[in-house]
């Protein structure tokens, strides 16, 4: 009896595992959309054209402070970016999370490393979509926006207690 469970506790340990994996790819999906849209942007030289739509304007800003342009020290950003990251992944893999809270956190994660690669190759943020009536904007930092709101979402919804394991 206690060696048919012990089996069950192992298959369900290594099932919980292989969710975990599955739901880590998520943190690649902003990561790779961000800097491979910059990439095309930028070798294509997309921004030069100042190409308009109906939408909004695909513009260049190399954005060296921190949010909203506000300027603080490099060295600095890059060290509490790398924390932050840091701090999300280890607190994701202590913490029981639902699916959905997961998924907002890795989403975050992918987003904040692509603005984080971007200040460690160009000295800068990359931004691109300027909708004229708010300061322009990656697709890292949309996501890491839509994100934080679904993350909210769910801490609102379901048990917004995160316990430890």
């Amino acid at each position: 009896m206690e060696n048919k469970l012990n089996l069950q506790n192992k298959k369900a340990r290594k099932n919980i595992r292989k969710v975990r994996i599955r739901l880590f790819y998520w943190l690649f999906v902003p990561l790779i959309l961000d800097q491979l849209l910059k990439t095309v942007l930028i070798k294509q030289n997309i921004f030069a054209l100042k190409l308009q739509t109906s939408f909004s304007w695909l513009v260049y800003v190399c954005n060296e402070g921190i949010a909203f342009g506000i300027e603080f020290n490099k060295f600095l950003i890059i060290f509490i970016n790398f924390f932050i990251i840091t701090l999300l992944l280890y607190g994701t893999e202590r913490m029981k999370l639902g699916k959905g809270k997961r998924i907002a956190i890795y989403l975050i994660i992918g987003s904040a490393i692509s603005n984080l690669l971007d200040r460690l190759i160009y000295g800068c943020v990359i931004d691109y979509i300027d909708f004229k009536i708010w300061p322009v904007f990656n697709l890292a930092d949309f996501t890491i926006t839509l994100s934080v709101l679904f993350l909210l979402f769910c801490l609102k919804k379901g048990n917004n207690k995160l316990s430890k394991k």
